[in-house]
């Protein structure tokens, strides 16, 4: 078994890289020293480079009780550690006059304990500083690219490597440089790709578990462990989560033929899969001390939670786009129950989901296609073929890339390379596919990924010795679908469903189902407008009694505290009946009547006490304005966001101006509440509606529910809402509710 291996493999090459043990390379690199301790805290081994740190030979410290080396309080913390029993909490210990990191973990029934020297110059104060400002300029980029660009500059500059590099890896683990910050003299990596290879299984398992590597000098001799074998185990100890754990042959001769001398590498871990590294090389020898390493893995986690929220902006950018269209083709499909002619015939049609070259229905025995795609004698032995090999999970099928899948012609492949298939029955014959045409592509290798291979295979096989640009043109395949483009097409073919479905009079199962997902929204709303208030209530009350009854006993930062306590509880307050507003509203049966816009708007003026407290702005009504048909709980949400918006947004302008009017155009009744205040860049006039998006966030008080409120009134009149604004010269929002 290998957690029981007793020698270390004598020959590695590429061929069983793969399967290197790593974790048990017995031996430390020289910028600190190990200890291997049992649970009575016996010394059984220890790094041979101890006496370099310590002056004591390997041979007096084995076999000695911990203890006997340490001064009382630093043996203090080692037990406060080993109570709480968190791997990887560092302490500084004294050995006689001489100050050390101790970084321990636990593997399996011993203890490992590295020692690095304490940097003198460390400064936790300036460190927690710098730790938020680079979170601050992560969290103001706009997209990944800009992510992954500030996330090079700031580690070069935290960390001055010669080179920092974001690598991200591909469903197959080869690599991709997306970002780089290099010295000038330097040639650039960036869009450079990797072989899987390059960075075997066995690393990257490595890496998940342990985060942060560093290599500081590859040229070093490195010191090992005596004795080899533990004496407990009678094995070799597993040393894959120790920092100083020496490096593979291999990957040293990898490095040597980069002619890096030292490196740093940190997991980028998203969604509990290592995503990519950070990777730092440097052409000299360099060591970073663990405190400022960890530094990097903290810069790793914020790296990783921006990757969600700049990749859930994007998906969800792009699925509303795309909501929009799949909308109007199931009207279309709705119109006269054709399916056929609902997904073809009409201007927005399939191929307008997303970016296709083709697309094709085959349904009820007929087959209709748009675009390129393959004859239509070959659609159904296509379906065929990808049924035959058990291609279609939950009903679903992509590939860019026809000719690996199925015997697929290059002059097919010309044509069609990509292809996006769902299911519309159970029955082979009836999908919907989408396909995409050949793309010719140049992908860009750091080096021939095949430059190491060997026709002879005595010869042992080496890390390739170049690093130079390498071309590959790859034919027969298409752009990549992407995960919205699956899902988009999955929701409109789940659409079609239900439009199948409820021509054949099967709606009722649905109804009952969708009355069993209310009952379950009905409970979650009460659970947070009951269960979650009273916690909150609770918080509030408390840190009020606080602040009164001792405040005087309290210094600034006590009082500063207790105070953002008190408002972070307003705001969740706030915050909850805005969701549940929102929530709502598709609950909510219409009562359409005829509504006074003038007597509404005094109205909500006077409940929120917008003129007490905007007293210089201007506010006015167009005379004769008409009465707007719609529910009156809803438009009054729906003026009250808008005018409370229009109100605070333009309090700084001299004076503040706010209009409401109405005109007609295209036949419909179009409002509008019209503002001189700070306005906005017209870029966002689609993103200002979404759930909790908020452009202006500091001088402002708010909590981005208003907008998104407002659209959804709108959208449940059948009508549509939209916003004109420029940068300091005010808002107009505009709407109109359909009359039926």
């Amino acid at each position: 078994m290998l957690n029981k291996l007793t020698a270390y493999p004598k020959r590695v090459d590429l061929d069983n890289c793969e399967d290197e043990p790593i974790q048990f390379i017995g031996q430390v690199q020289n910028h600190g020293f190990l200890l291997v301790i049992d649970s009575q805290r016996n010394i059984l081994q220890c790094s041979a480079n101890i006496k370099s740190f310590l002056g004591i030979e390997a041979e007096t410290i084995l076999e000695s009780t911990f203890n006997k080396f340490l001064s009382r309080e630093s043996y203090d913390k080692y037990l406060n550690w080993e109570s709480d029993g968190v791997d990887h909490i560092p302490f500084i210990v004294n050995f006689g006059d001489k100050e050390f990191v101790c970084i321990p973990h636990r593997q399996d029934e011993l203890i490992l304990l590295d020692f690095e020297k304490v940097n003198e110059d460390w400064n936790p104060e300036e460190f927690q500083q710098s730790m938020i400002s680079v979170f601050r300029k992560l969290s103001s980029t706009q997209s990944l690219n800009e992510l992954c660009d500030k996330a090079a500059n700031l580690i070069k500059e935290l960390l001055e490597y010669d080179r920092v590099m974001i690598y991200q890896f591909d469903e197959k683990w080869n690599g991709t440089v997306i970002a780089e910050s290099r010295e000038d003299h330097l040639e650039s990596w960036l869009g450079l790709h990797y072989p899987a290879g390059d960075i075997p299984a066995n690393a990257r398992r490595l890496f998940l578990e342990q985060g942060v590597r560093i290599l500081s000098n590859i040229r070093e001799q490195y010191a090992p462990l005596v004795p080899s074998l533990n004496p407990l185990t009678q094995a070799l100890v597993n040393m894959g989560k120790s920092h100083l754990r020496g490096s593979s042959a291999i990957h040293i001769e990898y490095l040597e033929n980069m002619k890096v001398e030292a490196t740093l590498n940190c997991a980028i871990v998203h969604n509990g899969i290592l995503w990519g590294l950070i990777s730092c090389h440097h052409y000299n020898s360099k060591f970073i001390d663990y405190r400022k390493r960890q530094s990097c893995s903290l810069l790793a986690e914020m790296f990783s939670t921006q990757i969600s929220q700049k990749l859930s902006n994007t998906y969800l950018a792009r699925i509303n786009q795309s909501s929009f269209v799949r909308a109007k083709i199931t009207e279309n499909v709705s119109k006269n129950w054709d399916i056929i002619e609902g997904l073809t015939v009409f201007d927005t049609n399939a191929t307008n989901l997303f970016k296709c070259d083709g697309f094709c229905i085959a349904y009820n025995e007929e087959i209709v296609i748009l675009g390129e795609t393959p004859a239509k004698k070959d659609i159904i032995p296509l379906l065929n073929t990808l049924h035959d090999k058990s291609l279609f999970n939950e009903g679903c099928y992509a590939t860019d890339s026809l000719m690996n899948v199925i015997n697929w012609t290059e002059e097919q492949a010309e044509i069609v390379s990509g292809l996006l298939v769902c299911k519309l029955s159970k029955r082979v014959d009836e999908a919907l596919l989408w396909f995409r045409s050949e793309q010719i592509n140049e992908v860009s290798w750091g080096g021939d990924p095949k430059s190491h291979q060997h026709a002879d295979k005595s010869v042992r096989l080496s890390p390739r010795k170049s690093f130079e640009k390498w071309t590959e043109k790859v034919r027969y395949t298409s752009q990549p679908w992407k995960d919205y483009e699956i899902s988009t097409a999955l929701a409109l073919t789940n659409d079609i469903k239900n439009v199948i479905v409820t021509k054949f009079g099967e709606i009722s199962q649905l109804n009952n189902k969708l009355y069993n997902l209310n009952q379950e929204l009905e409970s979650f709303s009460y659970s947070v407008s009951h269960d979650l208030r009273g916690p909150l209530r609770s918080i509030d009350g408390f840190a009020q009694i606080l602040l009164e009854d001792y405040g005087e006993v309290l210094d600034k930062y006590g009082k500063d505290t207790l105070n953002t306590i008190i408002g972070s509880a307003e705001k969740m307050n706030r915050l909850m009946d805005e969701i549940l507003s929102y929530s709502s509203l598709n609950q909510l049966r219409l009562q359409i009547r005829e509504i006074d816009v003038i007597e509404l708007c005094d109205e909500i003026i006077q409940d929120f006490g917008l003129l007490k407290e905007f007293p210089s702005t201007e506010f006015s009504i167009q005379e004769n304005i008409p009465k707007i048909k719609g529910d009156r709980t809803m438009m009054y949400q729906l003026f009250s966001n808008l005018l409370t918006n229009a109100f605070k947004y333009s309090v700084k302008s001299n004076p503040p101006k706010i209009q409401i009017s109405q005109y007609v155009a295209d036949n419909h009744h179009i409002f509008q509440v019209k503002d001189n205040g700070i306005g906005f860049n017209p870029k966002y006039k689609e993103k200002i509606f979404g759930i909790f998006n908020r452009l202006s966030k500091e001088d402002f008080k708010g909590t981005g529910v208003g907008l998104a409120i407002a659209q959804r009134v709108v959208i449940k009149h059948h009508g549509e809402i939209w916003a004109d604004s420029e940068e300091g010269k005010g808002s107009t929002f505009s709407f109109y509710l359909e009359e039926d």
